[in-house]
């Protein structure tokens, strides 16, 4: 090629392909928009801040309040250490992309970040084998357990809460953790543990994330190498659900008979079953209330296998009436004795 063909091309390159840059990086300032002065506040007066990709797309999550307060820790305690800063206020999450704000949730005031603490912001999770990204607030609430909750994001950058669905039918809204806010997963499940002082005994809960909410697939109470710790919980639970009066989660975990029920209440339809509890434990003398019974720690099980299926006995040495059976039924435990009955009714 001479020299006069050289400077021709070169001269059609720039003339042809900078124009096409210089358009390509206008679109992509456009796409991107100027930032607003709603974007410049979030940016600067956030409490914390959680990058997220979806598609290779940036979204950015922020925690924020208008009316945000700091106060300075005077004392220490288990959440927090003297002179650690405080934070309070009405708090939203708001999420933006290609820095416009996509979408926004009303936390309210009843959250408090403390700065160097587990609870001082937003956190990143990441779910095991799918490594889908989740955003965690972890709160304060004892010295023994963090309480957390999650949001997830989608494409557009739209956030949305992630509740927990118990198997018993309960919604809840978070869960809790140890003091050190430690989640375990294992073969897509994640499992959340804490220490209940009242009790005396480790409560483990485990979920199966369905790309919308958490659905619970076990649940635990242990002490040490306890082995029972499924059927001891099973029968915590129920006897927690009769004594809140919670008889429609009470009657998941009952697998018995309700002869008794029915025959004691002949006005009552056989097939409701949770008024049928209702009715024994108010009008019947069934002794409902867990203050009524030995502490846990207290009660010991025997296992033993029955028609090819696992049985655990509670019955503690000084309540002769205390016995209840637990039996795995179609792979799940089930209470299978109502409480026993005042002597007088």
């Amino acid at each position: 090629m001479n020299r006069s063909k050289t400077v021709a091309v070169c001269l059609f390159v720039f003339l042809t392909c900078f124009p096409l840059l210089s358009y390509a990086g206008t679109l992509k300032a456009n796409k991107q928009g100027k930032v607003s002065k709603e974007i410049l506040k979030l940016k600067n007066l956030r409490r914390s801040q959680i990058n997220i990709f979806k598609n290779r797309e940036g979204i950015k999550v922020f925690l924020f309040a208008e009316d945000e307060k700091v106060e300075i820790l005077e004392g220490s305690y288990c959440g927090g250490e003297e002179g650690d800063k405080q934070y309070t206020g009405n708090y939203q999450l708001i999420s933006t992309k290609d820095n416009k704000i996509v979408s926004k949730i009303d936390l309210g005031k009843d959250y408090e970040f403390v700065e160097n603490t587990l609870h001082s912001g937003l956190n990143l999770f990441v779910m095991p084998q799918t490594y889908e990204q989740l955003i965690m607030i972890y709160q304060y609430r004892s010295c023994n357990t963090e309480a957390v909750e999650f949001y997830r994001v989608d494409v557009e950058g739209r956030i949305y809460k992630v509740n927990f669905i118990d198997k018993d039918g309960t919604v809840a809204t978070g869960q809790t953790t140890g003091p050190d806010g430690g989640i375990s997963g294992t073969e897509g499940d994640i499992t959340f543990c804490s220490y209940n002082n009242g009790v005396g005994y480790t409560f483990c809960d485990s979920y199966n994330y369905n790309a919308k909410d958490f659905i619970q697939t076990a649940i635990s109470m242990t002490q040490g190498e306890t082995i029972d710790g499924e059927p001891r919980r099973i029968l915590f639970e129920y006897i927690s659900a009769l004594s809140q009066e919670d008889y429609k989660r009470a009657v998941y975990y009952y697998g018995g008979s309700y002869d008794l029920l029915i025959k004691l209440n002949p006005d009552i339809n056989p097939n409701d079953k949770p008024k049928l509890f209702e009715r024994y434990c108010i009008k019947n003398g069934g002794k409902c209330l867990i203050s009524e019974y030995p502490d846990f720690i207290d009660i010991k099980s025997s296992m033993q296998l029955k028609s090819g299926e696992l049985e655990v006995t509670f019955k503690p040495d000084n309540k002769p009436d205390f016995e209840f059976r637990v039996k795995r039924m179609n792979g799940e435990f089930k209470v299978m004795d109502l409480p026993p009955r005042n002597s007088h009714k």
